[in-house]
């Protein structure tokens, strides 16, 4: 074999374990855990937004809750 036909060879080998490991990793669930906890996190979120707006700005357990979640979105944003 030529020395050319050696590296493409080599390429033609490292591209078709590349594909391979691609495959692989659609397959497998890795990763799962952090797509169920981020939708854990909105879920949560919803349901403040929504007693935040049931309850109301004249209520004080509505302020309550508006004030420290704008805290803690001030202090994660800076």
């Amino acid at each position: 074999m030529l020395n050319i036909e050696k590296t493409l060879v080599g390429y033609q080998t490292i591209a078709a374990a590349h594909i391979a490991g691609a495959f692989e990793r659609f397959r497998s669930e890795k990763g799962q855990g952090a797509v169920e906890y981020a939708g854990m996190v909105f879920l949560v979120a919803m349901l403040i937004a929504a007693a935040i707006t049931l309850l109301g700005s004249d209520n004080f357990i509505g302020t309550a809750i508006k004030e420290k979640v704008t805290s803690a979105f001030g202090k994660i944003t800076g």
